[in-house]
């Protein structure tokens, strides 16, 4: 058998989230703003582990000064931005997808909040394309942790003489895949991508 598994942003479609953030700021840098953020908590929420109304109240630090806090944008206005408009495929990523779908089965493998269904409502062409859809905060657990790739290889029943194509444009979540004895490959683009694939067929 042959597999085909892709990490969904940045990968599959573009991450909308860079865009929305620089529109949030008020002034600030990303980098102070970033300070402000409560540490753990976007992680929990992408693991399933907490609520949407626990996530958005555990959001920011709750230590902040009151002149601090007026300035910094609700996390649900951030939600609303993210999915208020279409979200992109990567450059050439849906042609790619359709010429290798017959080839084996796809999979997408992502980090993903339980927002992933808002992304699926804008791009329903992910539910054609990918046979099966896995998101760590269905799975309980996020890349680059172990368990993550070992519970979606349960899940697809791949076997040791199977013939495995992993693609993320994260290193960090590359080197897992790589012990198994999967073909891990750095996404940066489409052509790139193909080439890989067919050098390894």
């Amino acid at each position: 058998m042959r597999y085909y598994l892709f990490d969904l942003m940045d990968t599959v479609v573009e991450d909308p989230y860079h865009g929305v953030i620089e529109t949030v700021l008020n002034g600030m840098s990303f980098q102070e703003w970033r300070s402000y953020r409560a540490p753990g908590a976007f992680e929990s929420w992408e693991c399933g582990e907490i609520s949407e109304d626990e996530y958005f109240s555990g959001f920011y630090k709750r230590t902040l000064h009151p002149e601090i806090r007026a300035r910094l944008v609700h996390p649900g206005e951030i939600k609303n931005q993210l999915y208020n408009k279409p979200i992109q495929f990567k450059t050439g990523m849906k042609e790619l997808l359709k010429a290798i779908r017959n080839n084996g089965t796809l999979a997408l493998v992502s980090n993903y909040s339980p927002w992933f269904s808002e992304v699926l409502r804008l791009r329903p062409e992910l539910c054609d394309l990918f046979e099966h859809r896995f998101f760590s905060s269905e799975l309980g657990v996020r890349k680059p942790f172990p368990e993550y790739y070992e519970r979606i290889a349960e899940a697809l029943k791949i076997k040791a003489d199977d013939s495995v194509f992993f693609i993320d444009d994260r290193p960090e979540n590359l080197t897992e895949p790589a012990r198994f004895g999967w073909n891990a490959h750095l996404f940066k683009s489409s052509n790139e991508l193909l080439e890989w694939i067919k050098k390894l067929e």
